[in-house]
C-alpha cells in the first residue's frame, strides 16, 4: 500500500485515534492496560479527534486563503476547546450512568482535559501544518503555471488577439489615406505605433490597470474605425472609480476585434459594441449579432485563452452570454491591494 494513500483521509483518524488511545491510557493508567480503561479511552479520543477533525474543516472551508491563517487558527482553537470540555463533561456523565458508581468527572475531569487538549494541540498542529503547506505549494504551483501560461500566451497574442489580418488591413487603410488625406495618415500612423508599443510593453504581464487598458483600446477602435467608418459604433461607458481596478492585458482589445471578426460590419448593418462596468466586479463586452452569411463554425480560441488566463489570475470565473440578438463577455475586475510586506494581493469581492 502506498503512502501516499495512508495519509489521506480518512486513514489518519483510522489508525491514529485507536493508537493515541492506547499511548494516552498507558500514560495515565501505567501499563499493562485494562480492556475497560482502553475503551474508555478509545471513546474519548475517537469523539475528540473527530469532533476536532470537522470543527478544523468547517473553519478551512469557511476561510481558506492564507491570509486568514491567524483568524482561522485563533476561532478554531476557542471553538475546539470549548467543544473539547464540554464533549470530556458529557462523557464523564454518559460512563457515570453505565458504571453507576465512579465519579468519573469528579475523579478525571483535569487530567482528562489536559490530556485530550495535549492531545487536539497535536492533532490540529498536524492537520494546519499539512494543510498550510498544501495550500503553499498549491499556490508555488499555480504561480508556475501562470508564468509557463503567459510564455505560451504571448505567440498566442501576437496570433489571435493582433493578428496578421489585422496589420495588413491597417496597412492597405494607411495606403489609402496616404493619398487622400495625409494629415490623417499621420494620425492613423500615430495611432498604429501605440497599438504596437502597448503590445511590446504589457504583453507578458500578468495584470494592467483598467484604465491602462481602455486607453489603449481607444487608440484600437480609432484604427478600426478610420476602416469601418458608420459601420462600427463603439460605447465606453466606465465608473471613474472602476478605472483603477486591473484587468488581463489585450483582453478588450481581443473582444472587440473578436466581434468584428465574426459579425457584418456596414453602413447598413452598423456593429454596435458596449464596453461597461457592472456593479463594480465585471467589465462587460456587448456587442449585437449579426453573423457573416459564409460564417463558419469558430474555434473559439481566443475566449479559451481569456478563460485560462483568468482561471490562473483570480478565483472568479469570465462568463460568456449569448443570446438570439447579443453576445456578451463579463470580465472580473480585479482590485489589488499591497499587503504588510509590500506584496499586491487580490481583494475578495
Amino acid at each position: 500500500m502506498k503512502m501516499s494513500f495512508l495519509i489521506k483521509e480518512p486513514w489518519p483518524r483510522i489508525i491514529g485515534i485507536p493508537m493515541a488511545a492506547l499511548v494516552a491510557t498507558s500514560l495515565h493508567n501505567g501499563w499493562p492496560i485494562a480492556i475497560e480503561d482502553f475503551f474508555s479511552g478509545l471513546l474519548f479520543t475517537a469523539v475528540m479527534w473527530n469532533g476536532d477533525y470537522f470543527i478544523i474543516k468547517f473553519f478551512r472551508n469557511r476561510w481558506p486563503e492564507l491570509n486568514s491563517t491567524h483568524k482561522r487558527i485563533i476561532t478554531t482553537i476557542v471553538v475546539v476547546c470549548s467543544f473539547n470540555i464540554t464533549a470530556d463533561y458529557l462523557l464523564c456523565n454518559l460512563l457515570n450512568e453505565i458504571s453507576q458508581g465512579e465519579d468519573y468527572w469528579e475523579n478525571e475531569a483535569g487530567g482528562n482535559i489536559v490530556k485530550n487538549l495535549i492531545i487536539t494541540a497535536i492533532v490540529g498542529t498536524l492537520y494546519e501544518a499539512g494543510y498550510f503547506f498544501s495550500k503553499w505549494k498549491r499556490q508555488t504551483i499555480e504561480m508556475e503555471q501562470l508564468r509557463s501560461q503567459q510564455l505560451r500566451s504571448e505567440l498566442s497574442v501576437l496570433k489571435n488577439q493582433i493578428s496578421p489580418h489585422f496589420l495588413f488591413n491597417s496597412l492597405n487603410t494607411l495606403v489609402t489615406l496616404i493619398h487622400e488625406n495625409q494629415n490623417q495618415a499621420a494620425k492613423f500612423t500615430e495611432k498604429l505605433s501605440e497599438v504596437y508599443r502597448y503590445i511590446l510593453q504589457f504583453k507578458d504581464k500578468e495584470l494592467v490597470r483598467l484604465s491602462t487598458e481602455i486607453k489603449f483600446s481607444e487608440a484600437f477602435v480609432y484604427l478600426l474605425k478610420m476602416r469601418f467608418e458608420e459601420g462600427l459604433d463603439i460605447e465606453i461607458d466606465l465608473d471613474e472609480v472602476d478605472q483603477d481596478k486591473y484587468v488581463a492585458p489585450l483582453t478588450i482589445q481581443m473582444l472587440i476585434e473578436n466581434a468584428v471578426k465574426h459579425n457584418v460590419v456596414s453602413k447598413n448593418q452598423p456593429l454596435q459594441i458596449k464596453i461597461y462596468s457592472e456593479e463594480g466586479k465585471s467589465l462587460i463586452v456587448k456587442n449585437n449579432l449579426q453573423h457573416k452569411p459564409a460564417e463558419g463554425k469558430s474555434t473559439h480560441t481566443g475566449l479559451e485563452n481569456i478563460q485560462s488566463r483568468y482561471a490562473l489570475l483570480t478565483h472568479r470565473e469570465v462568463d460568456i452570454i449569448k443570446t438570439q440578438s447579443h453576445f456578451m463577455v463579463a470580465l472580473p475586475l480585479v482590485e489589488l491591494v499591497m499587503d504588510e510586506d509590500g506584496i499586491y494581493e487580490e481583494v475578495k469581492l
